[in-house]
């Protein structure tokens, strides 16, 4: 087969059709990662500019059950410390619980107190979630602890032994102390949820 101008044009114009075939399959996917990023972008304009945690929580809450909850994961991963509080929030009012938990550790690593999302968890329908929150996220820095800096440590430490209470006080902190209230309280927890 001779090639001659009409010939390559020809295989030309079939290479690009066949790429827009291909590209259309990948479309759908792509909007969906367009869309996940515009509902990002709109979510960091409204924290940003009008500075409210509270107005930004209102968008995801009002976007529809699977962007809402794609979205928070997103923003409780964020490196903006009020993007991530509020996809933390709405992980953990749509029960997703353990999702939330790499981000509140990331959190407890920066320095940043904990209390009121501790505030919002007593305030809530489950009388146990702090409890239960304050539980995972102690298991998952102990799982953890060892690959920590040393200021990643105290933080942790700190976390662990304030976030006891007076009933489960710790006098020093060790991983195995620690452990063993752990124990103690998640058999406790699980005593009065049996219970109910």
């Amino acid at each position: 087969m001779q090639l001659n101008i009409s010939n390559i044009i020809e295989m030309l114009m079939q290479l690009f059709v066949n790429a827009m075939i291909f590209l259309a399959f990948l479309l759908p996917t792509g909007c969906e990662a367009a869309h996940e990023r515009a509902n990002m972008v709109e979510l960091r304009h409204i924290v940003v500019n009008n500075e409210s945690i509270w107005k930004g929580k209102n968008y995801i809450d009002n976007l529809p059950l699977e962007e809402k909850v794609e979205v928070a994961r997103i923003a409780a991963a964020d490196a903006n410390q009020n993007i991530s509080i509020i996809g933390i929030h709405v992980l953990v009012e749509s029960g997703l619980l353990d999702e939330a938990v790499p981000a509140l550790a990331n959190r407890v690593l920066e320095g940043d107190d904990l209390t009121a999302f501790g505030y919002a968890w007593t305030h809530s329908d489950d009388p146990q979630l702090t409890v239960r929150m304050y539980l995972k996220i102690s298991r998952y820095l102990l799982a953890k602890f060892d690959s920590f800096d040393a200021g990643q440590k105290k933080k942790t430490e700190r976390f662990i032994v304030s976030n006891l209470g007076r009933a489960n006080y710790l006098k020093k902190f060790s991983v195995e102390a620690t452990e063993q209230r752990l124990s103690q309280m998640e058999a406790r927890l699980l005593q009065s949820e049996k219970q109910k």
